[in-house]
């Protein structure tokens, strides 16, 4: 993974007072494929792109994967963690990955725009190397 991602999820782990796990992989994503398509197009667009983030944030979700977890987060501006959707234990049965979608084992899914969906395979790879980290 790359060392910018982890010293992201590190930050965003200890804004959200995870303690005693190690920050793997973070990815930021959206409640919805309408939304994803959307506020993904229009955050890229310069000057535009900051006040529909803005506008957006109540449908922002963000993916931190930890050594021990997954965890998904409202996210608020900034990189600050909001309400806390999701808590997941490693697994192989924790999150499928479909294109640009994840689905996690309670039925919450997080959208990623078209344009960073690479990110999400990122995320499932870091879930499976930790369960298999995990059982070793």
């Amino acid at each position: 993974m790359g060392s910018r991602r982890k010293r992201m999820a590190a930050r965003y782990a200890r804004r959200a007072n995870i303690s005693g796990e190690e920050a793997v992989t973070i990815s930021f994503g959206f409640s919805s494929l309408a939304i994803a398509i959307i506020a993904g197009v229009l955050e890229e667009l310069p000057y535009v792109g900051l006040l529909v983030a803005l506008l957006f944030f109540h449908f922002h979700r963000t993916v931190l994967v930890t050594d021990r977890h997954v965890y998904v987060y409202r996210d608020l501006p900034f990189h600050q963690p909001g309400a806390r959707l999701g808590q997941y234990p490693l697994g192989p049965d924790t999150v499928t990955r479909v294109r640009g979608k994840l689905t996690f084992s309670d039925g919450q899914v997080v959208w990623h725009s078209p344009l960073f969906a690479w990110r999400v395979r990122q995320v499932a790879e870091a879930v499976r190397a930790g369960a298999a980290a995990a059982s070793a």
